[in-house]
């Protein structure tokens, strides 16, 4: 590694790289250059202080980010860094429980272990719901699927005991004997269970840590107990740890992430160095002026004050329109004279609180042939045919997984029908003791209890499962034998003769996702972490819609904020005392960070959501932007003014 590019680094990052004598955090904000800090960090340990590349642990959160982080780091040195494992903290988990297999099954779980994604757990819990005659208005699929969660991830490590309310603990029970039926285990078990085994089992976690010199991770703000109890379990003594991350940046907790993991560093990790990364190379002057006055108005902060050596350049322009639509019309109107400017559609993006709010945007954008696209952040597991691909591999190596029996026991149709799934259910029950050939051979054998047409249809779907147990060891041929052999591209062209071309697409994309040769069974633990953003699908020139969770991580030179009304954003449950502020106050600060030229921001006195028309005051958020770095038009009144910026106004009101 050249020391230029030491050298190239400001005075702070590279004190932060520098640093190798303990653990340490870096306090790095929006657009500081953290990816650049931890990828040059990586590269000095490998080719400074002669690490070695599979003694380095690198962690964070999306399958994109891990793959980044690892790119630059072979620029940097100019190798292949095989051995050197950089993933997120569930593909740890993974293949942390794929390394200690006998530790796994003593708790009950199969080699060949499967993921259920949320769709599969709506499946299990559905049915549990029913079976114990739960009423919907006590608990519903989704609620059951939060509780769950959240008595997992809260679980003492060491008992896996839950800590749950006793009218909700048979529920519980039951799902977790059902996946273990399966064979199965969601996304938290990713974590919770390599935890337990680190926690209870002193043979692996000293392998495990004897493996390690050093483990950094990107965006702490975001981790969970789990993640964070599992860091402190692989870092003893000899081990160091550095971590990168920013609290104001922390918009995650709704699903569990911890920001006190991030402000109490210091004290977990004795003796911590601490640097700050304060100035920024995304944003203007303007941008990150009108940011930092939101953000300081948090009381739990690191104190950090973003700055930056660009021009102040454009301020902040604020919109408050009459209505939503009229808000959705002038977002429309200054994307076209922003073109006019020269900025490109892919240039734009517009970013709001809630899904909902796309509606009249999108309709006001296809008024005027502006091309848009919609980031939903769809888990590429989750397409129709992908799924469909996945389950039938799935059900091949594991009998056992009824949830993927329901879903294509009659794709492509065979004449399986609702009752006869049952029966064909029942009858793999019987044989679950055997392996995965002996069952499918018994059902090719003798239709598993079926009769007519229904037999035929399962003596047939036994010989597809036999298909793709007999490809096991190459995913190509594998995802060959179910296209074209078992009939399941005509199955798309017959129901999706619109778009079949592009679903076909789709299932061949898996291929560029995992290796094309390799055990299926293990191919197919490895899927469902991944999402839109991992696949090499090209989108066209559009304006980007996205919400601000979705965001995160991307910037663009022009951003729409829209919505910024109270009861929107921040949400109803803030304003009526219920809510965290402090985290929507986190999540415009990350939402206005994430624009590097121009920021626009809208509300609208009036807004028909929900089915019914709302009468919102802005977003308290515009208040606390200083006057000196925006600028406010309204047309509320009938005519078109901008607010003044007064000294001694405080707070607009409109």
């Amino acid at each position: 590694m050249s020391n230029k590019l030491i050298d190239s680094l400001n005075p702070k990052q590279r004190e932060a790289v520098l640093y190798c004598d303990g653990h340490e955090l870096v306090l790095a904000g929006a657009g500081s250059g953290k990816t650049r800090v931890l990828t040059t960090k990586i590269a000095y340990l490998i080719d400074k202080k002669n690490v070695a590349p599979w003694r380095i642990l690198a962690l964070t959160f999306t399958n994109k980010a891990a793959r980044e982080m690892r790119d630059r780091v072979d620029q940097l040195l100019g190798s292949d860094l095989k051995g050197m494992e950089v993933s997120t903290f569930h593909a740890y988990g993974l293949r942390f429980l794929h390394r200690y297999p006998d530790s796994l099954q003593r708790l009950g779980y199969p080699r060949a272990f499967v993921i259920f994604d949320r769709s599969d757990m709506r499946s299990i819990l559905k049915k549990i719901l029913q079976k114990l005659e739960i009423d919907p208005k006590r608990m519903d699929v989704g609620a059951a699927i939060e509780l769950i969660s959240k008595v997992k991830t809260e679980a003492n490590p060491v008992t896996r005991e839950p800590h749950i309310d006793t009218k909700w603990h048979q529920l519980y029970d039951s799902y977790q004997k059902e996946l273990l039926r399966q064979g199965a285990m969601d996304f938290d078990d990713l974590m919770v269970l390599p935890l337990h085994i680190l926690a209870t089992n002193k043979d692996v976690r000293e392998h495990e840590r004897s493996r390690l010199d050093w483990i950094l991770v990107d965006e702490y703000q975001d981790v969970n107990r789990p993640q964070y109890l599992l860091l402190r379990c692989l870092v003893d003594s000899g081990r160091k740890i550095m971590v990168v991350g920013d609290p104001d940046q922390s918009i995650y907790g709704w699903r569990g992430a911890d920001m006190s993991m991030i402000l109490n560093f210091e004290k977990d990790f004795k003796d911590a160095k601490v640097v700050v990364l304060d100035q920024n190379y995304r944003s203007t002057g303007n941008i990150l002026e009108g940011a930092n006055g939101v953000i300081k108005n948090n009381s739990e902060r690191h104190p950090k004050n973003l700055w930056t050596a660009s021009e102040p350049g454009s301020i902040i322009k604020i919109h408050r329109a009459k209505t939503d639509l009229d808000e959705a019309e002038w977002i429309a109107e200054k994307i076209e004279s922003l073109l006019d400017d020269g900025y490109n559609y892919n240039e734009i993006a517009i970013l709001y609180r809630m899904n909902v709010l796309s509606r009249g945007i999108e309709q006001a954008l296809l008024e005027r042939s502006i091309p848009y696209h919609v980031i939903r952040g769809l888990a590429f597991y989750e397409r129709a045919e992908v799924k469909d691909v996945l389950s039938m591999m799935r059900l091949a190596v594991n009998p056992k997984d009824t949830v993927s029996l329901s879903r294509v026991a009659n794709i492509p149709v065979r004449g399986i029908g609702k009752k006869s799934i049952e029966v064909l259910t029942a009858q793999l029950a019987l044989m679950e003791d055997l392996d995965a050939t002996t069952v499918w051979q018994e059902i090719e054998k003798t239709g598993g209890g079926l009769k007519g047409k229904s037999g035929i249809g399962a003596r047939r779907f036994g010989r597809d499962m036999l298909d793709i147990l007999s490809q096991s060891s190459d995913v190509r041929a594998t995802i060959d034998i179910i296209l074209y052999s078992n009939g399941y591209e005509e199955y798309i062209k017959a129901n999706h003769p619109e778009d079949w071309e592009e679903r076909v697409e789709n299932v061949l994309e898996i291929l560029s996702l995992v290796p094309e040769e390799g055990d299926i069974a293990q191919v197919l633990t490895e899927i469902p972490l991944f999402t839109d953003q991992d696949t090499k699908t090209e989108q066209m020139d559009g304006v980007n819609l996205l919400t601000l969770h979705a965001a995160k991580g991307l910037e663009f030179p022009i951003v729409f904020l829209v919505g910024m009304e109270e009861g929107i954003f921040p949400g109803v449950r803030v304003v009526q005392g219920e809510g965290d502020l402090s985290e929507e106050r986190r999540l415009c600060y990350v939402g206005m960070t994430r624009a590097r030229e121009q920021l626009f921001m809208t509300g609208s006195a009036s807004r028909l959501l929900f089915g019914a028309l709302q009468r919102n005051t802005t977003s308290r958020f515009i208040g606390e932007i200083p006057r000196t770095c925006s600028e406010i038009e309204d047309t509320t009144f009938g005519g078109t003014y901008r607010v003044d910026h007064r000294p001694n106004r405080r707070r607009w009101r409109w």
